[in-house]
């Protein structure tokens, strides 16, 4: 059986000195996440080469505990990693967030609490629990947690580990659920996409009947569409040329001042703009 990461957030009541005690610890975290990454070298991304950089200097402007300054330093490095993939820099970091390891955190759950490492001392947090909460974290050994601030609350982020469902095997289906009716249906081919054509024919009396704008706006939808669907719109009409009056250039048969139905009296309307 594969096992497989679930992450349980959990809400957080703490007393008002406890709240003060993460805020600092938050803070000097983000700070010396901050002067970590001002003071090594940018290209250096290998977290074991920069904490025999940083450590003592971390722990000793920042009062972090041993693994607080450690992952610290884990976090620039890893923010390193992704902004070279991405071809970015690192971007400030905020007092928001702190990776905890099994060594700074541990979960009760007879209690409903979580015992954390801060700034100054070991703290036992209450948690406010709901029956998901509940049934994720019963017997459970988490190993690590992410201590959060979203506005004035508090939330720790638990991951634990659990066995993945069985992989379900199927040889006579298929299908792809986007949301939209008959967006992919191997069975009916004919059927396949249909909501583009409702919209080619919708934006084919727009384009015919409008602006220069309009038109560019369908001809973009028109690359979009797949092959087959771009066939049809060849098949139904043509979009207007430059050197031909609008309102020759319409999809319908009505002649210059006749009502159009479809062109919902926008016909009439070019009609007299084109008057000399």
């Amino acid at each position: 059986m594969t096992e497989q990461v679930l992450t349980v957030r959990c809400k957080l009541s703490p007393t008002d000195s406890q709240a003060e005690e993460m805020d600092d610890t938050l803070k000097a975290f983000a700070d010396a996440c901050n002067w970590i990454n001002q003071n090594t070298p940018a290209k250096l991304r290998n977290k074991v080469r920069i904490q025999g950089i940083v450590y003592q200097d971390v722990r000793a402007k920042f009062g972090l505990s041993a693994n607080l300054a450690i992952r610290a330093i884990n976090r620039v490095a890893s923010n390193r990693k992704t902004a070279m993939k991405d071809h970015s820099s690192v971007k400030n970091f905020e007092p928001t967030s702190i990776d905890y390891d099994t060594r700074i955190f541990a979960f009760r759950e007879k209690d409903e609490e979580i015992s954390v490492t801060l700034l100054r001392s070991r703290q036992r947090i209450k948690l406010v629990l709901g029956d998901y909460q509940r049934t994720r974290l019963k017997d459970s050994k988490p190993t690590s947690a992410t201590l959060c601030k979203k506005g004035s609350e508090y939330y720790i982020n638990i991951q634990v580990k659990s066995e993945a469902p069985e992989q379900i095997h199927v040889d006579t289906v298929l299908g792809v659920d986007l949301g939209i009716n008959d967006s992919c249906d191997l069975r009916r081919p004919e059927v396949w996409r249909k909501d583009y054509q409702a919209n080619q024919e919708s934006l084919c009396v727009y384009a015919c009947c409008s602006s220069t704008e309009s038109r560019e706006r369908y001809k973009e939808f028109k690359a979009k569409m797949p092959r087959a669907s771009a066939t049809t719109i060849r098949q139904r009409s043509t979009l207007p040329t430059a050197d031909q009056p609008r309102n020759q250039q319409s999809h319908c048969d009505q002649s210059p001042g006749d009502s159009c139905q479809n062109c919902s009296g926008r016909l009439n309307w070019n009609q007299r703009r084109h008057q000399p």
